[in-house]
This record gives structure tokens, C-alpha cells and sequence, in this order.
């Protein structure tokens, strides 16, 4: 499993609406960060490559996102699965 966390710029105006959309999203969970033009966010996917799936077709085509900023990226589950497929 890979759990990334983002921070997302969006726009002020439409946040509370871009919030919900962004919630609905399967996988993504919203939360408050400091500053009302940004939101905290954590993708929950089976790999990383769905997880960047998700941020590139769905987190950044949300109304009101201007632009989002991955923080954070744990992956080791699937670094610790690779190294058995290979040994």
C-alpha cells in the first residue's frame, strides 16, 4: 500500500465545495491546514503508481485546485515486496 500526503492550493472563493469533491474521491481524505487557500490531503492506494494515478486524473481536474504539492510518500510495504520477488 502506498499512503501519500499532499498539500493542495485552491482557491478560496469555491474551497468549501472543492473540499467535498475532493472527499468523494476513493482513497483521499481531507483534512485542514494552516491558511484558508490550502488543504491537507492523504492518498491511500494499493501502489504507488495508482496513487499518482489519482492525483494526475482525478485530485488535479477537482474545480477549485490550482495546484497540489506531494509531502510525503511511505511505500515501504512495496519496496519490501519488490526485495522478496527479487531474492
Amino acid at each position: 500500500m502506498a499512503i501519500i500526503g499532499l498539500i493542495a492550493r485552491v482557491e478560496t472563493s469555491s474551497r468549501q465545495q472543492t473540499v467535498v469533491s475532493l472527499n468523494s474521491i476513493p482513497g483521499v481524505s481531507v483534512f485542514n491546514v494552516e491558511g484558508n487557500d490550502q488543504v491537507g490531503m492523504l492518498i491511500e492506494a494499493p501502489n504507488l503508481d495508482s496513487a499518482h494515478d489519482c492525483l494526475r486524473e482525478q485530485i488535479e481536474h477537482v474545480d477549485g485546485v490550482m495546484c497540489v504539492w506531494p509531502v510525503y510518500a511511505n511505500i515501504e510495504d512495496e519496496l519490501e515486496k519488490d526485495q522478496r520477488l527479487t531474492a
